[in-house]
């Protein structure tokens, strides 16, 4: 079995530390802040989206030229501090390194930046868990399109295994779909969006439900 994990709500609770980064960003800028509540409804798609998003909202009159300023801003301010109130979910940890013991391979495959995400990585001391971190801007198709999920299967090192994405939106479950692969939706996210499980294989509500359900799954795939 491989499994593929999404970041930003699925792993991390980041929300804080984005809010500030983007907050100072959209200031600097001219722009209005926006809370972190509203924050977390945009993660997902990456820093150019999360960006337009907030200023969409805002309904502020903004161009391409505007979005790429506040956008450098928010990840040169963001990669310089990004751990400072961001947190492992509950059982993360604990899930992550049963799978390594059992020497399950695991990959990451976020929208986020490079330049933020492997900060991050080796600040919560979590990046020797993936064999693969696939970034947003190391591909020109990110999710929800399913090759960034294929470009993150190729780094494997049995690719024809059972593998399973594992994430909080539906950027994370369509791109599995597509890709055609399993996914487990993590309800406790970001981006809730009713039924969502319903388009994934399993879901879950806490990570102590996490081995069960992927031995369910394995089981499944082994009968079909």
């Amino acid at each position: 079995m491989n499994l593929i994990f999404d970041l930003d709500g699925t792993l991390i609770d980041s929300a804080p530390d984005v809010t500030h980064s983007l907050n100072h960003a959209l200031r600097t800028g001219g722009f209005s802040p926006i809370p972190i509540e509203l924050v977390k409804t945009f993660l997902g798609r990456g820093a150019k989206v999360l960006v337009e998003k907030t200023l969409e909202y805002n309904g502020e009159l903004h161009g391409e030229k505007q979005v790429k300023q506040i956008e450098e801003s928010f990840i040169k301010t963001y990669s310089e501090n990004p751990v400072e109130k961001t947190t492992l979910f509950p059982g993360v940890r604990e899930a992550l390194e049963t799978l390594l013991v059992n020497k399950i391979e695991m990959a990451l495959c976020t929208n986020k930046p490079r330049k933020t995400t492997l900060p991050v990585l080796k600040k919560l001391n979590i990046e020797k868990y993936f064999s693969a971190v696939c970034c947003g801007d190391d591909v020109k198709h990110p999710k929800p399109d399913g090759r960034h999920i294929k470009a993150s299967m190729a780094k494997f090192r049995d690719p024809a295994k059972l593998t399973i994405m594992v994430g909080d939106t539906e950027n994370d479950i369509f791109a599995a779909k597509s890709a055609g692969i399993a996914s487990i939706y993590v309800t406790f996210g970001y981006n809730v969006k009713p039924n969502l499980e319903m388009f994934a294989t399993a879901f879950i509500n806490d990570f102590s439900e996490f081995s069960e359900i992927i031995n369910a799954i394995s089981q499944q795939d082994s009968i079909s």
